[in-house]
C-alpha cells in the first residue's frame, strides 16, 4: 500500500496539481487500511488545503478513536476543537 500511496502522491499532487482527484484515491485507501498513518497524513494535508474543514474535522475524530495514548488523544481533541472554530 506504501508503494501505491507515493506514486498517487506524486502523480496527482506534484505532477499534476489535481487535488481533488489525488483526495479521491487516498479516501480509498483510507477504506482499505484506515490505520495507515500515511495515508492519514496525506489526507490532513490535502484537507487543509482544500478547506475541507468538515472532511478534516470527520478525519481527526476518527484517528481520536485509534489514538493509543491520552496525550495523542488530548491533542486531537484539542485540535477537533479548533476545527470547530473555523
Amino acid at each position: 500500500m506504501k508503494v501505491q500511496v507515493l506514486y498517487i502522491h506524486q502523480l496527482y499532487v506534484d505532477y499534476m496539481q489535481d487535488f481533488t482527484r489525488a483526495i479521491e484515491h487516498y479516501e480509498v485507501a483510507f477504506e482499505k487500511d484506515e490505520l495507515d498513518q500515511e495515508v492519514w497524513a496525506a489526507l490532513d494535508q490535502l484537507y487543509m488545503q482544500e478547506n475541507r474543514w468538515n472532511d478534516l474535522l470527520e478525519l481527526v475524530l476518527h484517528k481520536k478513536n485509534f489514538a493509543e495514548d491520552l496525550a495523542e488523544q488530548k491533542a486531537l481533541i484539542f485540535r477537533v476543537c479548533e476545527l470547530l472554530e473555523t
